[in-house]
């Protein structure tokens, strides 16, 4: 496919109109905001698509330079190995190789450029799994349909990190569709309106008020707290705000987000060094590989003999005692609240992990958004979904 084709594809998007957020007075009048959702709601309907298509592939991508790469070659060949295992398309991306996005000088923007042109270069791919580099395979028995949704028209899914509950830019699930084109393509172009502040946080300061934006739902006060983001403190409140405008639902028409602790991915951080039960992939980690694993992977086993090869974990990172799993969650959960408590509200998992449903309910529900939502004054301007 050309790059003359892929523009007419892009060109094509009913895309939103940005300009709104370059004027805190725009922003802050309640008709542009009506105006602005009513618009990306009807535009997202016009991308939808059934999705029937069985015979589509799954595919996995990191999008990372050469320097990248090397450092996590062999995260990427347990990945690899793993693709083959299963029957997935594995492909390491770098940034280079896109030139439509070399106008995008902010590489985290970039990499969803490089995701977007991917997806429409390849349309025997049907879901998608994003990934930055620094993911680590734990477990080869986890597979991607087990994070699927069990209802049509949903066609992306994100996360809550764990450690502050912000909803996680670097891994996500999209398919491959319109719908998707359009979301990525928003998402990109946010770069333009970054905070000339030090802690926008790049994509996943921008995702939050996307997100809002794509569920039908922006308070122009989350919006103004994204633009005083000067620290993390600051950064917290930030996405508190937006946490309190979502409220407790994490199913919405065409967007799932995967609560703490039931990610694809979970960050190193909470609980450090060991792998838990539900545990897939493990991100953020910056050490050799040897730490997870006991020998190096050798890819032409997986390449010549996939049933000889195996994942070589050390058996002693492992934990296979709920109970104590669960403690390990128990405290991570409460010190998570205790060093972000505006963001992540109240721990909210400790007591249901690892199988918490997915909407936060009933007088947890309540007990969160009176935590959360005490310092905001938000209301959503629309109630339907987009």
């Amino acid at each position: 496919m050309t790059s003359i084709f892929l523009m007419f594809h892009w060109y094509k998007l009913i895309l939103i109109d940005l300009s709104i957020f370059k004027s805190k007075s725009n922003i802050n009048d309640i008709n542009n905001l009506e105006s602005l959702l009513n618009r990306l709601k009807q535009n997202y309907k016009n991308s939808l698509i059934k999705i029937s298509n069985e015979s589509l592939k799954i595919g996995i991508i990191i999008v990372s330079d050469k320097s990248t790469q090397l450092k996590y070659n062999q995260f990427s060949v347990a990945l690899n190995c793993y693709s083959i295992l299963h029957g997935y398309i594995f492909e390491n991306l770098d940034p280079s190789s896109y030139p439509l996005c070399s106008h995008i000088l902010n590489f985290f923007f970039k990499k969803h450029c490089c995701v977007l042109i991917y997806l429409l270069k390849h349309s025997e791919i049907g879901w998608l799994m994003v990934l930055d580099g620094d993911n680590i395979l734990v477990n080869t028995s986890k597979k991607i349909e087990d994070y699927f949704p069990n209802l049509p028209n949903v066609y992306l899914i994100h996360s809550e990190r764990f450690y502050n509950g912000e909803i996680f830019a670097g891994s996500y699930l999209i398919y491959n569709c319109k719908w998707s084109y359009l979301y990525l393509y928003n998402w990109i172009n946010m770069y333009q309106i970054l905070p000339q502040l030090p802690y926008h946080n790049n994509d996943n300061g921008a995702l939050h008020i996307h997100f809002a934006l794509s569920i039908g739902k922006l308070s122009s006060n989350c919006f103004n707290l994204w633009y005083k983001s000067i620290d993390e403190i600051l950064y917290d409140q930030y996405v508190g705000c937006i946490k309190c405008l979502i409220g407790g639902q994490r199913q919405f028409d065409h967007i799932w987000l995967l609560r703490r602790g039931h990610a694809f991915t979970r960050d190193y951080r909470e609980p450090p060094n060991k792998i838990l039960e539900n545990d897939f992939l493990i991100h953020g980690f910056k050490n050799d590989s040897s730490h997870y694993y006991q020998t190096k992977i050798n890819i032409n086993i997986c390449q010549y003999n996939i049933n000889q090869w195996s994942l070589p974990i050390r058996r002693e990172m492992i934990i296979s005692n709920r109970t104590i799993a669960q403690q390990f969650i128990r405290y991570h959960d409460f010190d998570a609240q205790q060093k972000h408590p505006d963001s992540v509200g109240i721990p909210d998992v400790f007591d249901c992990w690892p199988f918490c449903q997915q909407n936060l309910t009933g007088n947890k529900e309540k007990h969160y958004l009176q935590t959360l939502c005490k310092n905001y004054t938000v209301k959503p301007l629309l109630n339907e979904h987009t």
